[in-house]
């Protein structure tokens, strides 16, 4: 099952997303649940958020935009510290970051090891988490 969350700028706050409103262009409106209120508001608002359909050692849902604490190298070729979720090349979840292999760009995937990391926040609500990158 397809779900998203959706960072409201102006309130920043996270909320998830239980309808969306969509024309032949695409999504133009969401509303979302937040903890003590509802809201329906444009898409230029909100930042959207896809759940990946993993979750972290913890069992908590990782979406894109969630940073991850990676520990210990791993057979997916990804290396101990602090990495942004998104979604690579081949739409698949990756952390972000450069490998480079046999002379090609390579991003290490999540689907292999999203049970050995562990969500310390999101892009959106801790920025500041992303200056440890490359580092535990």
């Amino acid at each position: 099952m397809t779900k998203y969350q959706a960072y409201h700028h102006a309130m920043r706050e996270m909320g998830h997303v239980s309808a969306m409103e969509m024309d032949e262009q695409g999504v133009f409106a969401v509303t979302i649940r937040f903890a003590s209120t509802m809201l329906y508001t444009d898409l230029s608002q909100v930042a959207l958020r896809e759940y990946t359909g993993l979750h972290d050692k913890n069992g908590k849902e990782i979406y894109d935009g969630d940073i991850v604490k990676i520990e210990e190298e791993n057979t997916s070729g990804s290396r101990p510290g602090v990495y942004p979720v998104t979604w690579g090349y081949f739409n698949d979840c990756c952390v972000e970051g450069e490998t480079w292999i046999l002379g090609e760009f390579w991003q290490p995937t999540l689907w292999a090891n999203h049970e050995e990391c562990e969500i310390i926040g999101n892009i959106y609500e801790h920025p500041e988490l992303m200056r440890t990158t490359g580092e535990v």
